[in-house]
């Protein structure tokens, strides 16, 4: 019995190998950084509003270009970004205008993005960072929150690291990261004049 038991694990390990191999055969990224990759090419899949704004054109997901707490001018981000734990994060999303957006009753409806939203975001073939640098041209390799409903603990949060294009959700709320920020309609009736 004990040579079967022995025999039924080596063959579970072997099975479990070749599906780990397999599995790395079929990963499409190419070894390059996104800023040589994206400057031999146009954008991905966003479109350039001006102020700061991008659509996705396949989510139709409006991102603000550049991390929380800071402006888009003159084609960079500039201005501290906004470190701060889970709650002070959320707060300052809730209250986010572009500054060149003063309409008072154009809420925004800013929020931060879901798994999927960063998943297809970091769904680019290059690395460091994994993610299309000519429509954020100002990210670094920290981890990045969403929502945190996508946690199994209250006290976590989730976040991508984008420099590794990977999602875990056992950050402490009480930690301090960057956050990027999308919207379903950032209160815009038309494309912005001013690309910055």
């Amino acid at each position: 019995m004990t040579y079967s038991l022995k025999n039924i694990q080596g063959r579970v390990l072997a099975i479990l190998v070749a599906i780990g191999f397999a599995g790395c055969a079929s990963e499409e990224k190419i070894d390059v950084s996104c800023a040589d990759y994206f400057s031999n090419m146009a954008s991905s899949d966003f479109t350039d509003l001006g102020d700061g704004l991008m659509k996705d054109s396949v989510t139709q997901l409006f991102w603000y270009r550049c991390p929380l707490g800071q402006n888009f001018e003159n084609g960079k981000c500039v201005g501290k970004i906004l470190d701060a734990d889970f709650k002070t994060i959320q707060g300052t999303v809730k209250k986010f205008r572009p500054a060149t957006i003063r309409r008072a009753d154009a809420p925004g409806n800013w929020r931060l993005p879901t798994e999927s939203e960063y998943e297809k975001l970091t769904s680019v073939p290059c690395h460091s960072p994994g993610i299309d640098v000519t429509a954020f041209p100002n990210i670094d390799t920290e981890t990045f929150y969403w929502s945190s409903e996508d946690s199994e603990r209250d006290s976590f949060a989730c976040g991508t690291h984008i420099g590794e294009n990977r999602a875990i959700c056992k950050i402490s709320k009480k930690a301090s990261n960057p956050s990027l920020i999308v919207s379903e309609d950032p209160g815009i009736s038309q494309p912005l004049a001013n690309n910055g």
